[in-house]
């Protein structure tokens, strides 16, 4: 089953995301290792055999005191997430499963949902500046506007990308105008979305949205990916494994 809207970046392979499951298609765009883009969008087979190859891969690595999160920090279970808000899977997980994962695990406390931004300006010219901006709503108001002006963001995606309509989605979250222009313009700011982008590139996290689920013991997180814009009861599934 071919998705017209799926979009794939190749090096000498094939590389997709298109899963099926519970008859839905998820979906993720994915970038090759030297970040290219290819002139048209590359069908995958349905089985998904790349992301089937990446779900394979543990990763680990440090989650930090300043990353974006909800939920309890001693919960039993990590989810980080590596996004790009000008990516149409990353909406669509955002707006359909997202809210279920906060109500049936977050609030319970045995989910922490961590964020990581991985921007494809490649795909999306203007993808690192709407994280830049995310992360000015972080570090000036906190972790629940953090993920309100998310949501905004998704909402308005097709607007997102010009910096008039993220002031306003950022007012709209409670953040003062003039420090949030002078976040926009902070190198601090941009240096810790590169951190992050960096981070997923060590991490082999080659398609948003990714994630990584797992646990975290001393402050180190290990788990293993699932990749694209899966259905809830894929997540529902390696959540409950983890368990205790």
């Amino acid at each position: 089953m071919l998705n017209p809207n799926t979009f794939f970046l190749s090096l000498g392979a094939i590389c997709g995301s298109i899963i099926i499951a519970g008859g839905l298609i998820a979906g993720a765009v994915v970038i090759s290792d030297n970040g290219s883009a290819p002139s048209q969008p590359q069908a995958q087979n349905p089985q998904g055999q790349q992301n089937q190859q990446q779900e394979q891969k543990e990763v680990s690595f440090d989650i930090e005191e300043n990353d974006p999160s909800l939920g309890e920090t001693d919960a039993p279970v990590t989810i980080v997430e590596f996004s790009d808000y000008g990516c149409p899977f990353c909406k669509k997980f955002h707006e359909q499963t997202f809210p279920q994962i906060v109500s049936d695990y977050v609030e319970t406390g045995d989910v922490r949902f961590v964020f990581k931004h991985r921007p494809v300006d490649q795909l999306h010219p203007t993808a690192t500046t709407r994280s830049i901006a995310a992360q000015c709503v972080y570090s000036l108001q906190g972790d629940e506007a953090f993920y309100d002006y998310t949501k905004r963001m998704f909402e308005n995606q097709d607007s997102a990308g010009k910096k008039e309509t993220m002031k306003t989605l950022a007012e709209k979250t409670g953040v003062d105008a003039e420090a949030f222009a002078s976040c926009l313009d902070n190198k601090e700011t941009e240096e810790a979305v590169t951190k992050d982008n960096s981070l997923a590139k060590e991490q082999g996290v080659r398609g948003t949205p990714s994630f990584a689920i797992g646990t975290v013991e001393d402050g180190t997180f290990t788990g293993k990916l699932l990749v694209g814009a899966q259905p809830y009861s894929r997540f529902q599934s390696r959540i409950d494994s983890l368990l205790p």
